[in-house]
C-alpha cells in the first residue's frame, strides 16, 4: 500500500470530532487550535502577569504610603541617630535672667582730690596775684600774667606734695621707737590687704590722750597714733580704729585735711575759731569713716567701744597738741575731735564722738 492509500484510510486528524496524534489513541488538536490556545493562553499570562504586576505595584503604592508616612523617622535615621534627632529638636526660648545691679561707684576719692587740688590753688592764687601784679607794673600785662600764672601753679605744687611733712610737724610726732608698734604694725598690714592700700608710715605723738589721724595719699600716707592709744586699747578696739584711719585713706580724706590744715592752720591759730577747717576738710568725714570701718572688721563693736574709751580718756595737759589754742588747727584731723571740749557739741553735727557712738550702737 502507498503511502497515500494509507493516509486515505487512516481517520482523518482535522475532523470536528477531534482526534488524537498520531500514534496515539486520544484525541488531537489542530494547529489553528493550538496557535488560538497559545495566544490565549499568552493573554492569560499577560493578564496574569498585569494581575501580578498591578499587585505589585498596589502593593508598592502602599507601601510607598507607608514609606511616606514613616519617612520622618527614616530622615531623622538618615540624618543622624535618635540622640541626634532628640537633640536637634527645637527648644522654647528662655528669657536670660537680668543681671545683678554692680554698687555704685564710690566718688568720695574724686571728689576729696578735687578739693584738695582746689584748696592748693587758691593757697598758690594768693602769693601768685601779689607778685603778678608787682611784675605787672613793672614789666606790663604780659610779664604779669606770667608771673602771676608760674608763681600760683608753684606754689600749689608745694602745697599738695608738702602739705603731709607740714602736719606731721605741727602736731609733734616722731617714728616709733623699737617694739613700740609691733601690735599696729601687724593690724595694719593684715587690714591693708583688706583695703587694698599700701602700708601707711606709722608715727607716734608722745601724749596720754588716746587718739590717732591719717595724713596724705598711696606712697606718701602716714597714720599718726598716740602714746595713750597704745596703751589703752585692746587687740579688737585697735583693729577698729585701725580700719577708721585706712578708710580716711582710701577715701582720699587724708590728703584733703593735710592740704587744708596746711592752707587753714595759721588762720585757725590766730582767730582760735575752727569753723573753717572744719568746712574745709568736710562735715561728716568721721562717720563716713567710721561705716566704711564696720564693715571690713571682723568685729564691728570694737570701733564703737575704741571711740568710747576716748571719750573716757584724761583731759590734755597744758603744751598738749590737744590744748585748746594749738587744738583748733587740728581739731578735726583727729579720730575723737572733741577731745577738751565735750560740751561744744553742735547739734547735728555727726563728727561728733557721742552721735557716732550712739550710732554704732545699731550695728
Amino acid at each position: 500500500m502507498t503511502d497515500s492509500q494509507d493516509r486515505a484510510s487512516s481517520p482523518s486528524t482535522n475532523g470536528p470530532g477531534g482526534g488524537g496524534t498520531p500514534g496515539s489513541g486520544g484525541p488531537s488538536r489542530s494547529p489553528g487550535r493550538r496557535r488560538r490556545s497559545r495566544s490565549s493562553s499568552g493573554k492569560g499570562s499577560s493578564g496574569r502577569s498585569g494581575g501580578s504586576g498591578g499587585g505589585r505595584n498596589s502593593g508598592s503604592k502602599g507601601g510607598s504610603s507607608s514609606a511616606n508616612r514613616s519617612r520622618p523617622r527614616n530622615g531623622g535615621r538618615a540624618g543622624g541617630s535618635g540622640a541626634d534627632a532628640r537633640v536637634a529638636a527645637p527648644v522654647p526660648a528662655v528669657a536670660p535672667r537680668p543681671a545683678a545691679e554692680a554698687p555704685p561707684p564710690d566718688r568720695a576719692p574724686a571728689a576729696n582730690d578735687r578739693a584738695a587740688a582746689a584748696l592748693s590753688l587758691g593757697a598758690g592764687a594768693v602769693p601768685g596775684a601779689v607778685l603778678g601784679l608787682a611784675a605787672g607794673l613793672i614789666g606790663g600785662i604780659i610779664a604779669g600774667v606770667v608771673v602771676a600764672v608760674v608763681v600760683t601753679v608753684v606754689v600749689a605744687v608745694l602745697v599738695w606734695r608738702g602739705s603731709t611733712g607740714v602736719v606731721v610737724r605741727l602736731v609733734g610726732a616722731r617714728e616709733p621707737r623699737p617694739g613700740e608698734d609691733d601690735r599696729l604694725a601687724n593690724l595694719t598690714d593684715g587690714l591693708c590687704a583688706t583695703f587694698g592700700l599700701r602700708t601707711p608710715a606709722l608715727m607716734v605723738v608722745d601724749d596720754p590722750v588716746p587718739n590717732t589721724c591719717s595724713l596724705g595719699r598711696d606712697a606718701g600716707a602716714v597714720m599718726i597714733v598716740t602714746t595713750g592709744l597704745l596703751e589703752d586699747l585692746g587687740l579688737i578696739e585697735m583693729e577698729g580704729v585701725v580700719a577708721h584711719e585706712l578708710a580716711h585713706l582710701r577715701r582720699h580724706d587724708g590728703l584733703r585735711a593735710a592740704v587744708a590744715t596746711t592752707v587753714l592752720a595759721p588762720l585757725a591759730r590766730l582767730t582760735g575759731h575752727d569753723g573753717l577747717l572744719h568746712r574745709a576738710l568736710g562735715p561728716g568725714r568721721q562717720f563716713e569713716a567710721d561705716q566704711v570701718a564696720v564693715e571690713a572688721v571682723r568685729y564691728p563693736p570694737g570701733l564703737r567701744h575704741a571711740l568710747a574709751a576716748m571719750e573716757a580718756g584724761p583731759p590734755p595737759a597744758a603744751g598738749s597738741p590737744f590744748s585748746a589754742r594749738r587744738l583748733a588747727t587740728t581739731r578735726w584731723l583727729w579720730c575723737d575731735p572733741m577731745v577738751g571740749r565735750r560740751g561744744d557739741a553742735s547739734i547735728g553735727d555727726l563728727d561728733d564722738t557721742s552721735v557716732r557712738v550712739a550710732s554704732l550702737d545699731l550695728v
